[in-house]
């Protein structure tokens, strides 16, 4: 109701004529002014320092989100160069271990080759001992075979042409010598 009061107060026109829109109404003009400043006054006295207060607030938080993200990218920059080395360190650690297990399979293939020549080796000189044996068994078996085939045959021979005179001093002189 008091809007109306003024609006009709600043286009108060005679009754009867049509209000010129395109006219100048200073009242007009002077009211609006002062409303406005009113109005900015008030505004000033009530609302001005809270909106401030929340666009310096406003503007502190995106600060901080804003040095927040750049720690985060810097952060992450880290990780990744972090990543990379741990990366590279296992890939460095993975080529040693195969290193040293290819090392370690070489070794034990050279050790394996060896005592298998020495186990041949062994075998061969086992086989020759046991070659040796059984020749010098088989020499001494037919050496006592031929022995005592000699001694029969001597026997058979000296029983056939020795008299028993001559039997006895052959023995005489045997046992002369033992």
């Amino acid at each position: 109701m008091t809007a109306d009061f003024i609006l009709t107060l600043a286009t108060a026109v005679p009754v009867g004529q049509a209000p010129d829109l395109l006219e100048l109404n200073h009242r007009l003009v002077i009211l609006t002014w002062i409303t406005f400043g009113l109005l900015l006054g008030l505004l000033y006295k009530v609302a001005w320092k809270p909106v401030l207060r929340a666009l310096e607030g406003r503007e502190q938080s995106i600060r901080n989100a804003l040095n927040e993200a750049a720690k985060a990218k810097a952060s992450l920059g880290e990780m990744e160069s972090r990543g990379r080395q741990i990366v590279a360190e296992a890939e460095q650690r993975a080529g040693e271990l195969l290193e040293t297990a290819r090392e370690a399979a070489e070794t034990a293939a050279r050790q394996i080759d060896r005592a298998s020549q020495a186990r041949v080796k062994l075998m061969t000189d086992e086989a020759r001992r046991d070659i040796e044996q059984a020749t010098q068994k088989a020499r001494e078996s037919v050496r006592q075979d031929a022995a005592m085939l000699a001694m029969t045959m001597t026997e058979k021979i000296l029983r056939q042409q020795l008299t028993p005179d001559m039997r006895r001093s052959i023995l005489k002189n045997l046992l002369d010598e033992l």
